[in-house]
């Protein structure tokens, strides 16, 4: 592996070649893949250190990535997702190098271990844990030197004996547990002392986990990869705290920061509601529901609100059956005891946040297929069955009141010879330039269709035939001046309009087929012109 090459699965947009070129000025050497293959490999003989990969490129809306090296997935609103084996990070488009770097910098960067042991032949046994390209290792042979090398050092993890000379391991873990320059490093303990008694006292005294020496080779640094990769993808997991009790906050806040989750505490409703406004969207809250001071269901109504789909976790001293049923049919999704059991806070806190994710996912897979029901797959523009409901709709409306409703009806001239001369992809191209400038000069409350093959429909609600000819004009001049420009390829192409409106309900059945009929008169008299349907 090559601590500085980076596999790239992004597409060639000027703003990625920027990208790549500040991160080879970095130091970094870039290889970039503009599809992803399938199975998803990598190729060459020496894997990379990281990918990036860019969502967009993601076929399906969850991708298996069989790799253990780390992954930063570039996100931009797409409904897709992937699953790897290593550290993986998202952060959202647009994507600039003074984000990203130091983003990388960080995650690529040698993890420190402390390792506190007063026998040799321990500390050695230890150190063989660790790959020396991915770590540095620090040493103690104290509780006391190990301490003072946390706070000097400050190590992401401290491996830690408890039978120790000068200072023990269990004194030694809680001065480093209480001491705010060294409070939030993961410790674990590595000691001989197996029976229960001793390892509930490790627990107690801070630790995340607990080995006895001596354990199966490699147990111990996959134990710690797996933990590095968890903390560092739970970085961008942000969870809010609501406590007004700011020492329950603290140690609350302090489980969570120990296994990697980015906090924000509040020690009261406005203060959180007020960050809600402001756009901060946790992936859970943690609530306390305790405050004698505040209703726990009209606050959590109030929340609702703003985040109505945001997991909320109680937390609360009462075991009361009746409280916490009440507080469950106010919309918690699950409940904590306090004092609490770290594993259980951080065990019931990841599966509602892997729910929460999940039901996200399942949202937005819904929403595309709604907008997939509607939207014609190439131009993004609506298809004709969307056309026809909101047809009828626009109508009904004109048996309540008079006013207009006009339609515009468009064809790309010779638009045959521009596929067989040029291709079906530069066809595409023309379809979906003429739909983008359709787009841009109509307004928000114009239905803008395609309608079939190169023809489109704008239904213009609340406009006369007058300012439909001026829409339709305009459309058409800007068609005619453009060059559509694609690979080597530089065509000009224009387009026939044909317009009609009503202002009676009754006439809403002939709409579409005038502006159809001034559609075809534009075609035999020339082409290239917007023409109005005569009524008699």
């Amino acid at each position: 592996m090559s601590k500085r090459q980076i596999t790239i699965l992004a597409p060639k947009t000027a703003v990625m070649r920027d990208i790549i070129s500040q991160l080879e000025k970095a130091g970094y050497h870039c290889d970039l893949l503009e599809e992803l293959p399938e199975p998803l490999t990598v190729p060459g003989d020496l894997p990379p250190a990281l990918f990036l990969i860019d969502s967009s490129l993601l076929i399906h809306e969850d991708t298996v990535f069989e790799t253990e090296l780390p992954v930063i997935l570039l996100t931009g609103g797409e409904s897709r997702n992937i699953r790897t084996k290593g550290i993986l990070q998202a952060i959202s488009k647009p994507v600039t190098i003074e984000k990203l770097l130091p983003l990388i910098s960080h995650i690529l960067r040698k993890r420190k271990i402390l390792i506190t042991d007063d026998t040799p032949s321990f500390r050695e046994m230890v150190a063989a844990e660790f790959n020396l390209d991915s770590y540095e290792l620090i040493f103690a042979e104290n509780g006391l030197t190990g301490y003072q090398a946390a706070r000097q050092h400050h190590p992401d993890l401290i491996t830690m004996d408890i039978e120790m000379p000068v200072m023990d391991g269990y004194k030694a873990c809680e001065m480093i547990r209480h001491d705010p320059s060294t409070e939030d490093i993961p410790i674990i303990f590595v000691t001989t002392l197996g029976n229960e008694e001793d390892i509930d006292r490790g627990f107690r005294a801070g630790a995340i986990e607990y080995f006895v020496k001596p354990f199966q080779p490699g147990r111990l640094g996959k134990f710690v990869h797996n933990l590095f990769v968890k903390m560092e993808s739970r970085r961008t997991v942000p969870i809010a705290i609501l406590d007004h009790r700011k020492t329950s906050r603290k140690i609350t806040e302090f489980a969570f920061q120990k296994h990697g989750f980015q906090t924000s505490p509040f020690s009261s409703l406005n203060k959180l509601i007020e960050q809600f406004k402001q756009g901060y969207e946790p992936e859970l809250l943690l609530f306390n529901m305790d405050d004698p001071d505040t209703s726990f269901e009209t606050s959590l109504k109030e929340l609702k609100l703003l985040r109505p789909h945001l997991p909320v976790l109680t937390l609360t001293d009462e075991n009361r059956k009746a409280r916490i049923i009440h507080a469950l049919k106010a919309g918690a999704v699950d409940y904590v005891l306090a004092p609490f059991v770290e594993e259980e806070l951080i065990a019931r806190s990841e599966t509602h946040i892997r729910l929460h994710k999940y039901i996200r996912q399942l949202s937005n897979a819904n929403q595309r297929l709604r907008e997939l029901s509607v939207t014609d797959p190439l131009t993004g523009l609506f298809n004709r069955g969307y056309l026809n409901r909101m047809l009828k709709a626009e109508i009904k409306k004109l048996s309540r009141r008079e006013e207009w409703l006009s339609c515009i009806m468009i064809d790309i001239d010779h638009f045959k010879q521009i596929n067989d001369t040029y291709g079906h992809i530069t066809g595409d191209f023309v379809l979906t330039e003429l739909a983008n400038i359709m787009r841009e000069l109509s307004r928000d409350s114009d239905i803008v269709t395609r309608y079939g093959g190169e023809e489109f429909v704008l239904l213009l609600p609340q406009t006369d035939p007058d300012g439909a000819f001026i829409l339709a004009e305009k459309i058409r001049t800007n068609v005619e001046k453009k060059k559509f420009k694609t690979g080597d390829v530089a065509i000009t192409v224009t387009i026939s309009c044909g317009i009609h409106g009503i202002r009676n309900f009754l006439e809403g059945r002939n709409l579409i087929q005038y502006a159809d009929e001034a559609l075809y008169q534009a075609k035999e008299t020339g082409r290239n012109r917007t023409v109005c349907h005569e009524t008699s």
